[in-house]
């Protein structure tokens, strides 16, 4: 699971009022989408921004036409006091083996 935030233009730090999209991948062909993102290039930490604005309606338009599911929640870092809309999409996308293997790789996990 890749979950991607997006905040407001013109927020500050503060998430809330913001959309998380949660988006599952499967091996299979190479993901446009995972390479707009920088994700070919980046070092392991939790957060980032992405290099270049990402038009993600375009870059997951096959997606989209499938079911989703959408719930008013906490963001998934701490303090998770802050309310963003969730978007869960029912369609799993394709990522290379070799890109999987680089998230598992950037994607720390943070233990308290």
């Amino acid at each position: 699971e890749l979950i991607v935030i997006h905040k407001p233009e013109g927020r500050n730090n503060a998430l809330a009022g913001s959309v998380a999209v949660s988006l599952m991948f499967n091996n299979g062909s190479r993901s446009e989408l995972l390479t707009q993102m920088g994700l070919d290039t980046r070092r392991s930490q939790v957060m980032w921004t992405a290099p270049q604005s990402i038009n993600l309606v375009a870059a997951m338009a096959s997606a989209l036409e499938g079911t989703s599911y959408s719930y008013e929640g906490s963001v998934p870092v701490p303090p998770c006091s802050e309310s963003v809309e969730w978007i869960i999409l029912e369609s799993v996308q394709q990522a290379s083996q070799e890109q999987i293997n680089h998230l598992k790789d950037i994607l720390t996990t943070q233990a308290d």
